[in-house]
C-alpha cells in the first residue's frame, strides 16, 4: 500500500496516476528527436514512443535504463535516438516525481529502477541496440535494477526476458497477472522477481558475463550473516555474527542511487542516508537509548553499517498486545489504572531520551513507533533507525535537510516550511504516545481537528487519568520538562492493586447507557449522500466522487471498491441517484468483469438489484454464469459461492426458476470439492492456495451460501453441508480459553475481530444458522462471538475491516433476538463512527482504507458505513448477507420520519 501511486495525483483522494500530466520537459526531449512518421502517447505512468509501421514482439529481451534525475533528460536523448535508429519502440516514465518514487526505497523491488524500457524486434538487434546505448551512455549513472542484469560494466543498461505486449490473464479476485507464452503456446505467469531468471527454454544472450557465486562470505571478512530481518529496495537489514567479538549485531545495506522520498522535494540517495547515520549513531553511543556503532564499511557498490543488537520488539506491536492495549475500551477503572502504570513508564523513557539526543546536538526526525524498541520486563526502551536523524550544528539550514519522516508522526504544514526540529520531535513523540491510546494518527493529516476532541472522547469512554491527554498535549507543544512532571505525578497516583494484568476477556457484553444518536445518525446520512451528490470538482470533473484505489485495478463498479458502494448509499438516503453518478455506471457498465461479488458483476447485479432495476441486474447475472472464471474459486467475496447468493437473490426477487437452478449448478461443484480434515470439511479450488477463515474467503461465507439455498430450494442435503461448513469454521476459532478468535487463516496468530476476516463476519452467518434452524447451540456461539470480539473503538472505521462491521453484527443480533443491548452497543460503537466524518464543502465522507485518502466506498468509505446507520435508524435485512432488499417506498418512507 505505501507503493501506491494512486496518493501521488491528489492529497485526499485516490486517483489514477493516468490524471496526471506528463512532464513537459520529458515529453519536449523525446518530441525533438523523434521523426515525423513515429507517434507518441500518454498512459498510465508512461510516455511510449513506437514507429507507425512497425509492431512489437509478443515477448522476447527487453532493455531497461535506470537513471539519476540531474541526468535523466541527457540519458532521454542518448537512448531515444538510439530506439529510433534501431527502429524500436520505447517507453518512458513520464514524470520525474514518479521517476524519483520507483527508484525510492519503498517502492517494490521487482519493478524498481526502470526508467526507460525499449522492445528490440528481434534478438539480433536487442544485441546491437543494447551494445550502442551501452557505448553512448557509459558516463552515466543509475540505480541496479535487481530484476535484471547489468550489460558488462555499464551502470545503467540491463535487460531480462518478458513480455512486451501485454498478455493479461484475468483472475478470480478481479487483478490480472502478466503472462507470456512457452514455446507450445501455453501460458504461463511472466515472473518479475527480485532477481535475474529467464524462462527454462530461453537461452543467455550474454553466456560469458560473470556469474555472482552463490555462496555468501563473510562481510568485510568478519560478519556471518545469520538471517535477514527485512529488505526494501534501498537494501537489506541483516542479524550478523560478528566472528572477532562474538557478538551478534544488526548490518544494514544501502545501494547506490536508491532515491529517499522526502517530503519537501530534496534528493537524498540510501548510502549518504546510511553514512548520515552513522554519524548519528557514533554521536549517541555511549547512551543507553540508543544501540552503538561498531563498523561502517564497502563491499563492492554497496555501503553497509554495524551496529548493537537490540532485544525486545517494536512498540508498533508492543502496544497491541492485550496487557498493553486499552481494547476494548470499556469504562473499567481497573484497565484504566493498568493502562496509567504501562503509560508513565513508556513515556518516561521516550521523552529522557529524545532529550539525551538533543543534549548531543542531534535532531531525530523520524520517530514513529517502528523505531522504538521495548523491553517491558526491565521497563525500558531504545531508539533505533536514524535515517531522518541529522547533527543540529552540522547544517545552518535545517529546512535544506531532506525530510524524512512517518506519516501522521508529523505536522506536514511546519516541516515542509521549517524543515525538521527539536520541536517537530516533540510532536512526533506526542503522537508515538497517543498512539498507544488509538493508533489513527495518520488520519490527522485529512482531519486535524479530530486529534485532540477523539483523545477527550477516549479518555472519558475509558475512564483514563486527564493527566494522560495532558502528557501527549505538553509534548506536542514543545514542553518536555513540563510533560515530564505530569508522568511523575500521574505514577505517584498509581494503584497497583486496582490493576488489572492484561485487557478485559469478555464472557458478557458491558453495560453502557443508552443514549439517543439518532439525530447524529440522520445527520451522518444526510450529510454523506449530499457528498456524493454535489460531487468534487476535480481537474475536468465538476461531480468526482472519489472511491478506493482497488476500483482503479479491477474494476470501476466494484461493489466492494467502486461507484456503486456511493450509489447504494446515495438511493438508500434519497430514493434516487443523482445524474453525475448515473453517467459514471453507464459508462463502465459494459467493460469486461471477472463474475465474483465483491469485484465483478455478481456484485454489479446485486446492486442493481438493491436499486430496484431489474433488468440491468438480470445482465449482470447473465455475464457472471457465463464468465470462464466463475468456478475458479469457492469462496464469497470472489467465487462460486457469492455467485451463488447473487443467484438466489435474483430468484428472491424475480420468482425465475432458472436463477435457483444456477444456484444449484453452482452449489454442485462446491459440494463435489469437499476435502475431510480433522476439524471438519474445506473445499478445495487450485486458485485458493491458503486455508482462509472467516466470511469473505473462508467456510463461513460458502456456509451463508448453502444456507440461503436450503432454505429457497427445500433441500436438507444442502442445509447439512453447510452445517458442516460453519462448524468447521467454528472449531478453527475456538481456542484454549474457551473464547472463539480468528485470524485470516486457519493458524494464525492474528485476532480479527472483523467482517471480511474474523469473527464478526463468521458471527453473522451462525446467527443466521439460528435464525434458520432455531438450534441453541448457534445463538450460544453467536453471544461468544459478540462479547469476545466486542470493542467500542478501532484504528478502522469501515465495514469490511472496521467498526461498522460489528456495528453491523449487533443490529444482526438484536434483530434476531429482540434483546435491547445488542442495539444500544450498535449505537454506541456507531456514534464513535461518526466522530470519524470529515465535514468538507460537498458535505460528510468517511477516510477510506488505511486513513490515508477519503472515499465512499462500501469496503472501506462511507457507503458501507452508511448503510449500517441506515439499519439503525430504520431496522431491516443486511446487504450481502440477507436475500431480501428495502423497497423505493421504504427508502423514502424511512427518510420522512
Amino acid at each position: 500500500m505505501m507503493d501506491n501511486l494512486y496518493t501521488f495525483a491528489d492529497p485526499e483522494f485516490f486517483l489514477p496516476p493516468s490524471t496526471m500530466e506528463a512532464s513537459e520537459k520529458i515529453t519536449n526531449a523525446i518530441k525533438q528527436i523523434l521523426p515525423a512518421d513515429w507517434r507518441l502517447q500518454h498512459y498510465n505512468i508512461w510516455l511510449a514512443g513506437s514507429p507507425t509501421h512497425y509492431d512489437i514482439p509478443e515477448q522476447g529481451f527487453k532493455i531497461h535504463i535506470s537513471a539519476i534525475r540531474d541526468q535523466a533528460l541527457e540519458i532521454i536523448e542518448k537512448v531515444v535516438s538510439q530506439c529510433v535508429r534501431f527502429q524500436c519502440s520505447f517507453k518512458i516514465i513520464c514524470r520525474q516525481d514518479i521517476a524519483d518514487h520507483m527508484t525510492s526505497k519503498s517502492v517494490n523491488r521487482s519493478s524498481a529502477g526502470k526508467f526507460i524500457t525499449i522492445y528490440p524486434i528481434n534478438d539480433n538487434v536487442f544485441k546491437q541496440l543494447i551494445h550502442a546505448i551501452y557505448l553512448i551512455t557509459r558516463q552515466y549513472q543509475g540505480p541496479y535494477i535487481l530484476s535484471d542484469r547489468r550489460y558488462l560494466d555499464s551502470k545503467i543498461v540491463h535487460y531480462r526476458y518478458g513480455g512486451f505486449k501485454i498478455i493479461p490473464r484475468l483472475l478470480a479476485n478481479g487483478s490480472t497477472e502478466a503472462c507470456i507464452k512457452t514455446p507450445g503456446g501455453e501460458l504461463i505467469k511472466d515472473e518479475r522477481t527480485p532477481y535475474y531468471q529467464i524462462p527454462s527454454w530461453v537461452e543467455e544472450p550474454f553466456p560469458d558475463q560473470t556469474s555472482q557465486s552463490a555462496t555468501v562470505p563473510l562481510l568485510n571478512n568478519r560478519y556471518r550473516v545469520l538471517e535477514a530481518l527485512s529488505f526494501s529496495n534501498s537494501g537489506g537489514v541483516y542479524k550478523a555474527e560478528d566472528t572477532l567479538s562474538g557478538r551478534q549485531v544488526v548490518i544494514k545495506e544501502a545501494r547506490p542511487f536508491i532515491h529517499f522520498t522526502a517530503l519537501n522535494k530534496k534528493v537524498i540517495y540510501a548510502d549518504n542516508v546510511l553514512s548520515r547515520e552513522f554519524s548519528i549513531i557514533k554521536k549517541l553511543s555511549g547512551n543507553r537509548y540508543f544501540p552503538a556503532a561498531i563498523d561502517w564499511f564497502k563491499e563492492w557498490e554497496h555501503h553497509y553499517l554495524v551496529e548493537e543488537f537490540i532485544e525486545g520488539e517494536p512498540l508498533r506491536t508492543f502496544r497491541a498486545q492485550s496487557e498493553n492495549t486499552l481494547a476494548p475500551f470499556t469504562a473499567n477503572p481497573h484497565s484504566a489504572e493498568r493502562f496509567k502504570r504501562q503509560f508513565c513508564w513508556l513515556a518516561k523513557e521516550c521523552i529522557l531520551a529524545v532529550m539525551a539526543a538533543h543534549q548531543r546536538g542531534v535532531t531525530l526526525a523520524d520517530i514513529s513507533p517502528n523505531n522504538i524498541m521495548v523491553d517491558a520486563a526491565k521497563e525500558t526502551i531504545r531508539f533505533i533507525d536514524f535515517e531522518g536523524a541529522f547533527i543540529t550544528s552540522e547544517t545552518d539550514k535545517t529546512q535544506d535537510v531532506a525530510v524524512l519522516t512517518t506519516p501522521g508522526f508529523s505536522e506536514t504544514k511546519k516541516l515542509l516550511s521549517k524543515g525538521a526540529s527539536y520541536q517537530g520531535d516533540w510532536y512526533a513523540l506526542a503522537m508515538v504516545l497517543y498512539s498507544t491510546v488509538l493508533p489513527v494518527q495518520q488520519f490527522f493529516e485529512l482531519a486535524p481537528d479530530l486529534r485532540w476532541a477523539l483523545l477527550e472522547q477516549i479518555t472519558a469512554d475509558c475512564l483514563l487519568a486527564p493527566e494522560i491527554a495532558a502528557i501527549i498535549k505538553q509534548l506536542a507543544k514543545a514542553k518536555p520538562r513540563l510533560a515530564l512532571g505530569t508522568v511523575s505525578n500521574l505514577n505517584h497516583s498509581y494503584r497497583p492493586a486496582q490493576a488489572n494484568l492484561q485487557a478485559e476477556q469478555l464472557v458478557t457484553l458491558p453495560q453502557v447507557i443508552h443514549t439517543d444518536h439518532h439525530a447524529l445518525f440522520k445527520h451522518t446520512l444526510a450529510g454523506c449522500a449530499q457528498f456524493i451528490t454535489h460531487g468534487c470538482p476535480l481537474g475536468h470533473d465538476s461531480h468526482f466522487i472519489p472511491v478506493d484505489f482497488q476500483a482503479y485495478d479491477t474494476h470501476p463498479l466494484a461493489l466492494a471498491y467502486g461507484y456503486y458502494g456511493p450509489a447504494l448509499l446515495c438511493h438508500s438516503v434519497t430514493a434516487s441517484l443523482p445524474q453525475h453518478l448515473q453517467s459514471t455506471l453507464n459508462r463502465h457498465k459494459c467493460q469486461p468483469a471477472v463474475p465474483g461479488i465483491f469485484v465483478g458483476s455478481a456484485g454489479m447485479a446485486l446492486a442493481e438489484l438493491a436499486l430496484g432495476r431489474i433488468e440491468q441486474a438480470e445482465l449482470f447475472a447473465e455475464q457472471s454464469f457465463q464468465s470462464a472464471l466463475v468456478t475458479d474459486a469457492n469462496n464469497f467475496g470472489y467465487g462460486i459461492a457469492g455467485v451463488g447468493f447473487m443467484a438466489l437473490a435474483m430468484f428472491q426477487q424475480t420468482n425465475k426458476i432458472s436463477y435457483l437452478q444456477q444456484a444449484i449448478k453452482l452449489a454442485q461443484v462446491i459440494r463435489k470439492r469437499v476435502l475431510v480434515t480433522d476439524d471438519g470439511i474445506r473445499f478445495i479450488a487450485d486458485s485458493e492456495t491458503k486455508n482462509y477463515v472467516g466470511f469473505a474467503q473462508g467456510n463461513a461465507g460458502i456456509a451463508l451460501f448453502l444456507l440461503q439455498l436450503a432454505k429457497l430450494s427445500n433441500n436438507n442435503d444442502w442445509l447439512k453441508l453447510a452445517e458442516q461448513a460453519i462448524k468447521t469454521e467454528l472449531v478453527y476459532g475456538l481456542n484454549s480459553t474457551g473464547q472463539y478468535q480468528w485470524g485470516d487463516t486457519a493458524g494464525s496468530k492474528l485476532i480479527l475481530p472483523y467482517w471480511q476476516f474474523g469473527a464478526n463476519g463468521i458471527g453473522a452467518v451462525v446467527i443466521r444458522f439460528y435464525q434458520e434452524t432455531g438450534k441453541a447451540e448457534y445463538l450460544t456461539a453467536a453471544r461468544a462471538i459478540a462479547a469476545a470480539s466486542y470493542s467500542r473503538y478501532a484504528a478502522q472505521q469501515s465495514s469490511f475491516d472496521g467498526m461498522a462491521g460489528i456495528a453491523d453484527f449487533y443490529i444482526d443480533m438484536y434483530q434476531t433476538t429482540a434483546e435491547q443491548h445488542y442495539l444500544t452497543h450498535a449505537e454506541d460503537i456507531a456514534s464513535k463512527i461518526c466522530l470519524f466524518a470529515v465535514k468538507r464543502k460537498q458535505g460528510l465522507v468517511f477516510p477510506g482504507q488505511k486513513l490515508i485518502r477519503l472515499s465512499t466506498d462500501f469496503a472501506h468509505g462511507s457507503a458501507g458505513i452508511c448503510l449500517m446507520l441506515k439499519r439503525l435508524l430504520s431496522p431491516g435485512p443486511r446487504f450481502m448477507l440477507d436475500l431480501t432488499f428495502r423497497t423505493t417506498k421504504e427508502e423514502a418512507s424511512d427518510d420522512n420520519k
